[in-house]
C-alpha cells in the first residue's frame, strides 16, 4: 500500500496496469450504450442517426443538437446500478485498493451514492476542454470541502475511447508541491477556480500515454488538463474520486 507521505513526495500521480482486451471491449460497449440512451431520450427524432453513429464519430452529428445543454454533468452521471456494475467488472478498483488501501468512492456533489461520471470531448473544439487546474481548487471553491478531508481524496481518470498521447490527459509533474495561486469566479452559475499563478506560462504539461481502460490516480493538488485534440475522433473518459480510509 502506498502511504500518503510517499504519494505526496512522488511525482503526484501513479498509472495503473493495462486492462485485458475483453474488459476494454465491455467498457466501451457499456459507455456507448449509455451515450446512445441519453442522447436518444433528448432527441428521439434523431434515434436512427444516433443508433447508426459510433461515439467516436459523435462530432459528425453534434451540429444537430445543442451540445452544451445536452451534456451537462447530470446527463453524464452513472446511476447507482451502473456504478455497481462498473465496480464489479473493472480491475481498476482492485488496483486502487492494492495501492491506496481501503477506500470509498466519494460523493462529491451530494448525490447520495458513489459518484462516477464520464466526459465527451470533440476534436478541434477547445471549449470542450477545461483549462489547467488542480481538483483541490474545485473542492475548495465549488464544493467547500475542508482541507483535512481533501487530504484523504485521490482523483482517478481513465480513457474509454481515445488515441494514446493525442487525446487524453496531460499533467505537470511535481506541481502538487508548488502551492499554485488561484482565485474563484462565477461560471455557468457556480463558483469555479481560475489559476492566477505568475509561474503558469513556464509550467510544462506532459501528455500521459494511457490506453483505453488504463487509469491514472493523482494528487488533488496536481495541475492537469484534458488534451484539446486535433484528430478525427471524439474522446470519452471516466473520472471519480476516492476517499482513503487511512492516510
Amino acid at each position: 500500500m502506498l502511504a500518503a507521505t510517499e504519494f505526496n513526495v512522488g511525482p503526484g500521480y501513479i498509472i495503473g496496469p493495462t486492462p485485458p482486451e475483453s474488459e476494454v471491449a465491455w467498457l466501451q460497449d457499456f459507455v456507448q450504450r449509455k451515450w446512445r440512451n441519453v442522447l436518444t431520450s433528448k432527441y428521439p427524432a434523431l434515434s436512427d442517426t444516433i443508433a447508426g453513429t459510433s461515439i467516436f464519430d459523435y462530432h459528425k452529428i453534434s451540429h444537430l443538437i445543442d451540445h452544451a445543454s445536452a451534456w451537462g454533468k447530470d446527463a453524464r452521471l452513472f446511476t447507482p446500478a451502473e456504478v455497481a456494475e462498473l465496480c464489479e467488472r473493472l480491475t481498476i478498483f482492485g488496483f486502487l485498493e492494492a495501492t491506496f488501501g481501503t477506500y470509498e468512492i466519494a460523493d462529491i456533489e451530494g448525490l447520495g451514492y458513489p459518484e462516477i461520471y464520464w466526459r465527451l470531448v470533440r476534436p478541434k473544439q477547445p471549449g470542450d476542454v477545461a483549462g489547467a487546474h488542480a481538483d483541490a481548487w474545485f473542492y475548495t471553491v465549488t464544493n467547500h470541502m475542508p482541507p483535512d478531508e481533501q487530504q484523504r481524496i485521490v482523483k482517478v481518470w481513465f480513457p474509454v475511447f481515445s488515441e494514446p498521447g493525442l487525446s487524453g490527459i496531460s499533467v505537470a509533474v511535481d506541481s502538487h508541491k508548488m502551492n499554485l495561486a488561484y482565485t474563484g469566479e462565477m461560471r455557468h452559475g457556480r463558483m469555479k477556480p481560475l489559476m492566477t499563478d505568475p509561474r503558469a506560462p513556464d509550467i510544462k504539461l506532459s501528455p500521459l500515454q494511457l490506453t483505453p481502460g488504463q487509469c491514472v490516480a493523482f494528487h488533488v493538488d496536481l495541475l492537469h488538463q484534458g488534451i484539446g485534440h486535433m484528430t478525427d475522433r471524439s474522446r470519452v473518459s471516466i473520472e471519480f474520486a476516492i476517499r482513503r480510509t487511512h492516510i
